[in-house]
């Protein structure tokens, strides 16, 4: 294979998007890990929660996202968190876990509680066959 031809590595964001994910990775957790069923409990039994879904808005309007989730890409969520809710707890989740254990270490490091990440993301939730919404263009 041709150094031209090496597959695009999967993350698509900016090379300081990057670092900060690196950077967020390797501090100390604040947050707790959820199996998407815990997830799936907390939701039915709980309609204070607010969900960040960390993947790209095509992805999410397509693949499907988790009812009432809101799209804050990764490489605009470092910039945007202020406009996520406070006072309630905030679930985040990406394509398998990665971008929202980062973007839950950025919230709790911002003064979110309690702050979770989806394990397995998204590819998890759909994998189980549990519920999403999926726009129909």
């Amino acid at each position: 294979m041709s150094r031209n031809k090496h597959p695009r590595p999967p993350f698509k964001g900016t090379f300081k998007a990057m670092v900060e994910l690196i950077a967020a990775l390797l501090q100390r957790k604040k947050y707790r890990l959820i199996t998407k069923k815990e997830l799936k409990q907390l939701l039915k039994s709980n309609d204070d929660i607010t969900v960040v879904d960390c993947r790209d808005p095509k992805t999410y309007a397509i693949a499907g996202h988790i009812e009432g989730a809101v799209n804050l890409p990764y490489t605009e969520f470092m910039k945007n968190v202020d406009n996520i809710p406070t006072g309630k707890p905030v679930v985040a989740v990406c394509y398998v876990g990665a971008y929202s254990r980062a973007a839950a270490q950025k919230l709790a490091n911002s003064g979110y509680k309690p702050v979770m990440s989806l394990l397995g993301g998204m590819e998890g939730w759909i994998d189980a066959d549990y519920p999403v919404v999926r726009n129909k263009n």
